[in-house]
């Protein structure tokens, strides 16, 4: 059921921008970009998680999140918060890439655009990931009274 809701909502979010105003639905579609943001998410998965927590996700993307034990639940929700995480920061560094061929082509008006394409998809893609895909599966797994017992929670209650 998860995985169903991961892809009418990936779907929802690409008819959207396809019917935007003005917007040509390839527009939106960078290869570069969604390599950087996707392959790059991949690779810090890969490197700081063992495949036991990858059969874990696997699992969790085919059953409900309230039927995995307590220290599952809280290995799944590291695990989703590296996604997060490497998502965004990935699509900072596609970003910087992009800007970084954008400027090395002024001379060329007509080379700017992959580039600009480059540097504002890969945030686009980022964000999109982290918080409307991997934020949604990780609160799902989160206790509903709002958090793990020994995690920091921000307060915006004054001291003294």
């Amino acid at each position: 059921m998860r995985i169903l809701g991961i892809v009418v909502l990936a779907l929802l979010g690409w008819a959207f921008l396809a019917i935007s105003p003005g917007a040509a639905f390839a527009a939106f579609i960078d290869f570069p970009a969604a390599v950087l943001v996707f392959g790059g998410m991949l690779g810090v998965l890969l490197l700081s998680h063992e495949a036991d927590t990858w059969k874990l996700f696997g699992r969790f993307l085919l059953r409900r999140s309230d039927s995995f034990r307590q220290d599952d639940r809280e290995t799944l929700v590291g695990f989703l918060q590296t996604a997060g995480r490497g998502s965004i920061a990935c699509g900072g560094l596609g970003t910087v890439i992009g800007l970084i061929v954008m400027l090395g082509n002024l001379g060329d008006p007509a080379a700017i655009g992959p580039g600009m394409a480059v540097a504002l998809l890969a945030i686009f893609y980022a964000l999109f990931l982290s918080e409307l895909v991997i934020r949604p599966m990780r609160r799902s797994l989160e206790p509903k009274h709002g958090g793990f017992e020994g995690t920091v929670r921000n307060s915006s209650v004054p001291s003294g």
